[in-house]
């Protein structure tokens, strides 16, 4: 396997945004009643 520097910052981009993305839907999730009431 070819170890790319264009792979390697594909995959560390990836996971700083899908960490938030995972983190922010966990949220919405729990406070739906809260969005429900605006």
């Amino acid at each position: 396997m070819i170890c790319a520097p264009r792979a390697a910052l594909a995959t560390v981009v990836g996971v700083l945004i899908e960490v938030p993305v995972m983190l922010v839907v966990l949220i919405a999730n729990r406070s739906k009643g809260w969005y429900e009431r605006i």
